[in-house]
């Protein structure tokens, strides 16, 4: 086996891993962790160019990026957030979530328009507070003062 195909299966097998363990443990960070994994295995066709080398960032073919996972991998992180137990899973989850947005803003907005293209990023920017005050915590910051 080809060590990309071989780092392929292991990225796939942690997910599907990862779900298994989220549909038997009723845990926020176990679903923040999914919403990690998904989106950053949806854009792993785009780390490539056409000749099998590795394609730097600017270089990147966001067409190829896998927006069904990018999606769902929110929706879990959105429903993780609503239950209110911030943990690092979740914030990391969050800022990668902004950074899709970010990233993807050009092709999603020719792709769909811009006023869809607007309303997603207004809908995930309300992922940040919760991303921004867990980090606070952890450096021992308390974000009310």
């Amino acid at each position: 086996m080809a060590p990309r195909r071989k780092k392929f299966c292991l990225a796939a097998d942690a997910i599907r891993l990862t779900r298994q363990l989220a549909a038997a443990v009723d845990h926020p960070e176990v679903a923040g962790l999914l919403a990690l994994m998904l989106p950053h295995h949806a854009r792993r066709a785009a780390r490539t160019a056409p000749d099998g080398s590795l394609a730097p960032l600017a270089e990147r073919d966001r067409g190829r990026w896998d927006t069904g996972t990018i999606a769902e991998g929110i929706g879990i992180l959105q429903s993780a957030l609503a239950r209110d137990r911030l943990g690092e899973y979740q914030a990391q989850a969050a800022i990668a979530a902004l950074a899709n947005i970010a990233l993807g803003s050009r092709t999603s907005t020719e792709q769909r328009g811009p006023q869809e293209g607007h309303a997603e990023q207004c809908r995930l920017g309300r992922l940040l507070p919760h991303a921004a005050q867990l980090h606070l915590h952890q450096v021992g910051e308390d974000p009310a003062q």
